[in-house]
């Protein structure tokens, strides 16, 4: 089966439309460099994975600042919660 225009009706159409195809303007270039939207990208994809590690970081602060006010009530020693809540601070926040 060939391809193109069967008759001279469609070669005409198909010229037609190639010419007024290539008299057609080209769109003007985006206003937004590409390079700054790669880079805005991936600076919200950076700022988002930190907010993920942050609030991790503070769910693990939160549960274990729990389990020491749950001895907390039991001991009644703040000196010893306290401490328990300052350790878990450094090493959730220093890993």
């Amino acid at each position: 089966m060939p391809i193109g225009p069967k008759d001279s009706l469609e070669e005409f159409i198909v010229k037609r439309y190639a010419q007024k195809q290539m008299n057609q303007p080209r769109l003007a270039e985006s206003v937004v460099d590409p390079d700054k939207m790669m880079l805005s990208m991936n600076n919200y994809a950076v700022a988002g994975k930190c907010m993920a590690v942050i609030g991790r970081k503070i769910s693990s602060l939160s549960y274990a600042l729990n389990a020491a006010n749950a001895d907390y009530s039991k001991r009644k020693d703040l000196a010893h919660v306290l401490s328990v809540a300052l350790i878990v601070a450094i090493y959730v926040f220093a890993v």
